[in-house]
């Protein structure tokens, strides 16, 4: 007891000098701080304050919140109480919402049915393609929010632990004016996509069926953002704990160089290095979960993606070619705002959700990477590089990275691969809607005869 008692006393004594010492020499220290800060970290650390924009934040995952009040109504999302921040069961948005959804997609189907005798077969096998793979995204979004409600309820409880045991004040910030202004400034965009739409759509004397695929396109539009800001906020906690171990690192480096001039205490990081390690597994069992909460809905509007932009192709084609002209085909420029608009949106946030999911795994790799790298500038057989050690096996066996589903990882080369996808179905395209065409006016000409 005595011999406890006396080490307690000595550990007292030694933080006591240290911070005498630092209070002499506080100069000093901060002339060793500025000198080892280089012009080239402070540029980055400008960079990283410019970036901060709608889907960078550096706030709690609560910011998130009005977004998925927002999105429960609809069905992405399960219910959450606000005051509890827990995940209430609630049948009724998903049964009504996977309602409304299915029939509005039935409704899209006939009335893309209806306008075949008067547009091009690729335009309306595009469109029920399209159709088919909302509708099952959709209902994909819906099962997961109704089924899932539980691995969402640990999902959250999951970021909130880790927001809370990494202990910086600006995480427990919660900026919901700026959730806010971004989710009217996206509506106040898709309005105005929707109202030239529709004005568009009744000058030709269309029927009023033709609002019901706005419906399907805000909910996918909604699923989207959904899936934006949560792999975001997976990408900004692994750089925050990539940033971590490399200042604590930096700071040991600087003090323990002031000490041995004006102290004799030294400060290691070994905490640092086992709450990196903490930090890391809390954000592999995140990963796994957005993979299984998300990855179906990344897959399947992907393969829509590259739908939408052989569609976009298609109709710009079909609009452009003056032979068509004369069969009275429903296909003019007013077609392209809606198509090109409506898709341009969906396929920006749908890329941002890609590179964001790349970051993420390129983060978990640099974590990797830094590990190796400060083993061989600490001590051998020191207690650092024994923390760093288990640090590297734990990275090197979970191998974090996000995946669609377990169809493919997600990363650049999903973007290569829909590119790769166009380039090979556009020639088909050229081919069949040149002999429709072909076909169609031949068939006109007869008539006529």
């Amino acid at each position: 007891m005595c011999v406890m008692k006396q080490s307690i006393y000595n550990k007292k004594k030694s933080l006591k000098g240290f911070n005498i010492c630092i209070k002499e020499n506080r100069l000093k220290l901060m002339e060793a701080v500025i000198e080892k800060t280089s012009l080239t970290s402070v540029w980055s650390y400008l960079a990283v304050l410019v970036k901060m924009t709608f889907y960078d934040p550096d706030f709690s995952i609560q910011y998130v919140f009005p977004l998925m009040k927002l999105s429960e109504k609809l069905g992405i999302t399960p219910t959450i109480n606000l005051d509890t921040m827990k995940i209430k069961s609630n049948k009724y948005y998903p049964s009504a919402a996977a309602a409304v959804v299915t029939l509005c997609s039935l409704l899209n189907f006939w009335d893309t049915l209806k306008m075949i005798p008067n547009v091009r077969g690729t335009s309306t096998v595009l469109e029920i393609l399209w159709s088919i793979f909302d509708l099952l995204r959709s209902l994909v979004t819906i099962a997961v929010a109704y089924f899932r409600a539980e691995l969402w309820d640990t999902f959250l409880n999951l970021f909130r632990n880790f927001d809370d045991r990494l202990n910086k004040k600006e995480q427990k910030i919660v900026k919901k004016d700026i959730i806010i202004v971004e989710i009217i400034f996206h509506h106040a965009l898709l309005l105005g996509i929707f109202i030239y739409d529709s004005m568009m759509e009744l000058s030709k004397g269309k029927d009023q069926l033709f609002f019901v695929k706005y419906i399907g396109y805000y909910h996918c539009f909604l699923s989207i953002l959904v899936e934006l800001h949560f792999a975001s906020a997976l990408r900004k906690r692994y750089k925050k704990i990539n940033m971590l171990l490399l200042k604590t690192t930096d700071l040991q480096n600087i003090l323990n160089n002031f000490i041995a001039h004006y102290g004799t205490t030294g400060v290691d990081n070994l905490r640092s290095i086992k709450e990196v390690t903490d930090y890391y597994l809390l954000l592999s069992e995140l990963v796994d979960i957005f993979n299984k909460l998300f990855g179906w809905q990344i897959f399947l509007l992907t393969e829509s993606t590259i739908i939408q932009i052989l569609l976009v192709l298609n109709t710009v084609m079909l609009s452009l070619d003056s032979s068509q002209h004369s069969l009275d085909a429903l296909h003019d420029l007013g077609d392209l705002f809606f198509v090109v608009a409506g898709a341009a949106c969906l396929i920006f946030f749908q890329v941002m959700v890609i590179l964001y999911c790349e970051d993420v795994n390129k983060e978990s790799r640099n974590t990797l990477k830094i590990c190796y790298n400060l083993q061989e500038s600490v001590q051998m057989n020191s207690e650092e590089k024994k923390e760093l050690a288990i640090l590297c096996d734990v990275v090197g066996l979970l191998k974090t990275r996000t995946t669609a589903s377990g169809f493919y990882t997600i990363n650049k080369n999903v973007i290569s691969r829909v590119f790769a996808y166009i380039f090979s179905y556009s020639i088909v395209l050229i081919q069949f809607s040149r002999q429709s065409l072909t076909d169609q006016s031949a068939s006109s000409n007869e008539t006529n005869l």
